[in-house]
């Protein structure tokens, strides 16, 4: 337990927290448990994991939202980590090499974890292909990972907190430097310096956990041979040193220029471990908040590894979310009576495409109905998305109804299928689809 006042440094799961969470949720929902469990921890400081189907983040106001994207992704889309020096290398966002997957290779399995030891992410490199072999070796030597650190110092307390790292040969375009704190009580508290030289460090006035980078494109900091890092408090300031990396970018991929260029562009980007050791590559440079805690935004990869593992779809990891609610028959009416020459079919469709509140300009949302049993052909009829359509699909959906022709009475029953599918600029590797069977 912490002494009144004094900052917690991380959360973890126990054999206590999770079984007794699970068991409330049970509880509360009366059915087997849940899909996703959350936990929001009472603790305003930053902090946050994902194990064995729990998510755990914090009530945090100036940290809270960077560990729930972070978190969440983890549970919602199945991805791993992305950072240098982590733990968790797997999912749609990781590969261990640079080869590009064979048609119909997939994953291998790690314990509960799906690891690629190909590229997962061809559809998304970018074209010409006659330019993707020149791009995927630039990316994939776009930098190298210099110093790992984890020291959780409290800085005043002892004495300043020295790195010494060491730059290879290269071209070199960039030196950055990453780094978090917490306690800080003036913008001045931390005084860092590269080489013996001071640097300029703003911080915010907070004691929950902030991140910095420092980034230089000077020639004497970028020179092959041993440089160093100092860190030390200010004052009678006492903050804690959190973490450091120190990497280089090799040109076309640091400074303003090269930095803003490939920031979203998908590579094959390297991933290092604590000693320095590459193993293994990941879509973006830093643009994903999988890798970089800075970002808002998932990469492409991710995005469209969350609509995987979120719905009903062709090749999906995971079934979680249908694109069809339900679909109903019923008798047409005209003048208030039951009509006998025609049926109504009514179907509840996830509101997208045009049914979304906020509209998104390159995402189509298709609903056609087809014949379905022995024997039955066509190209499908396209239940209107105007018009007919009406709000009460339940549970966020939306109804779209078609008018079709009535069987006779001696007729034997006709049978019918239902297809939903989703067209969208965020999916690329697979068909965002539903469908369901029903007889009259």
């Amino acid at each position: 337990p912490r002494a009144r006042g004094e900052p917690l440094r991380a959360i973890l799961d126990s054999n206590v927290t999770l079984p007794r969470a699970r068991a409330a949720c049970r509880e509360a929902l009366g059915c087997p448990g849940c899909d996703f469990l959350v936990l929001l921890v009472n603790e305003p400081l930053y902090g946050g994991m994902a194990a064995e189907g729990v998510t755990m983040i914090t009530n945090s106001p100036t940290s809270g939202a960077i560990s729930a994207r972070h978190e969440l992704a983890h549970a919602l889309a199945d991805l791993g980590e992305e950072y240098d020096g982590g733990g968790d290398y797997s999912g749609d966002n990781f590969a261990e090499t640079a080869r590009l997957c064979e048609r119909d290779e997939g994953p291998r399995r790690r314990g509960r974890r799906l690891v690629w030891p190909c590229v997962p992410w061809s559809a998304w490199l970018p074209p010409p292909l006659e330019r993707q072999s020149a791009w995927r070796e630039a990316s994939g030597a776009s930098s190298t990972l210099l110093h790992i650190d984890h020291p959780w110092r409290v800085l005043g307390a002892e004495a300043p907190y020295r790195v010494s790292f060491h730059v290879p040969a290269g071209g070199w375009e960039e030196l950055r430097i990453s780094w978090s704190v917490s306690g800080v009580a003036h913008p001045e508290d931390v005084a860092l310096s590269l080489d013996g030289a001071p640097t300029a460090t703003k911080l915010r006035l907070q004691q929950d956990r902030q991140f910095l980078r420092l980034e230089t494109s000077d020639a004497a900091a970028l020179s092959a041979g041993k440089h160093s890092l100092v860190f030390a408090a200010a004052r009678a300031a006492r903050p804690t040193l959190c973490h450091i990396m120190v990497h280089a970018f090799a040109r076309g991929f640091g400074g303003a220029d090269g930095g803003d260029r490939t920031r979203g562009a998908v590579g094959i980007f390297p991933v290092f471990s604590r000693a320095g050791r590459r193993i293994g590559y990941r879509p973006t440079q830093d643009s994903c908040l999988m890798r970089e805690m800075l970002s808002s935004t998932l990469c492409p990869i991710c995005t469209e590894a969350l609509w995987r593992n979120l719905l009903s779809s062709a090749g999906a990891a995971a079934s979680r979310i249908s694109l069809l609610h339900w679909v109903r028959l019923s008798s047409a009416r005209r003048g208030g009576r039951p009509s006998a020459a025609q049926t109504r079919i009514e179907a509840a469709v996830a509101p997208l495409g045009a049914f979304r509140r906020a509209r998104v300009p390159t995402e189509r949302l298709r609903v056609r109905l087809f014949p379905h049993g022995d024997g039955a052909a066509g190209e499908g009829v396209d239940m209107p998305q105007s018009g007919s359509q009406r709000a009460g699909g339940g549970d966020g959906a939306t109804a779209v109804e078609l008018l079709v022709p009535r069987m006779s009475a001696p007729a034997r029953e006709r049978c019918w299928r239902v297809a939903v599918e989703v067209s969208t600029a965020e999916v690329r590797s697979f068909a965002v689809q539903s469908e369901l069977c029903f007889c009259e």
